[in-house]
């Protein structure tokens, strides 16, 4: 998987564009913080993907898991109809998709959240920016700036409680890695 910042952003921005091998199509991350009301931010269409609540996301890792999975699973399957479903999946640890969905798509109280995008055009991508820009519905975020003030200590309480991990697992390694590991093995389990 390659990863890059947009040349085209703003030096305070990042857009990470994901390639995967074997994949003809790209993933697009974007992220937004202090939205006022998120019910403004525009919904990009099903087929192109999802905006996504940050609240039970541990880090940009969790994010470029989710899309790329999305992405791989494309690869093999051919079109995947319902994108914002796939991409709450796989942020999930839960096989319940009502639930996850309940989890990661924005409700009233967002604050923070990040376009997880699928072959978007460069003209899509524009106007999107263009418009939350024009509206100032949210500040375009960095990579930097989320893991700083967006993975607290109480956040990290409430993603130990909400991904059920033990204490043994959190004694393996980072709670991030426990949350990514056990997204990526519920389908084994």
């Amino acid at each position: 998987m390659a990863s890059y910042t947009d040349a085209d952003t703003p030096s305070n921005c990042s857009t990470t564009i994901m390639d995967v091998c074997g994949s003809e199509s790209r993933g697009v991350i974007i992220l937004y913080s202090d939205i006022k009301d998120v019910s403004s931010m525009p919904q990009p269409p099903v087929e192109i993907g999802a905006l996504v609540d940050l609240a039970y996301v541990v880090s940009f890792s969790h994010l470029e898991f989710a899309l790329h999975r999305v992405l791989y699973n494309q690869s093999k399957k051919g079109h995947l109809n319902a994108l914002p479903s796939h991409i709450c999946y796989a942020l999930s640890s839960s096989k319940n998709i009502p639930d996850t969905q309940k989890k990661y798509l924005p409700s009233g109280d967002t604050s923070n959240a990040a376009y997880l995008l699928i072959d978007p055009s460069d003209e899509y991508l524009s106007t999107l920016r263009s418009s939350i820009a024009a509206q100032s519905l949210a500040v375009e975020m960095t990579e930097a700036h989320f893991v700083t003030s967006l993975v607290t200590p109480e956040k990290s309480t409430a993603l130990t409680a909400v991904f059920k991990l033990s204490p043994h697992e959190l004694k393996i390694g980072s709670l991030e890695d426990a949350i990514l590991m056990k997204v990526a093995v519920k389908e084994v389990v």
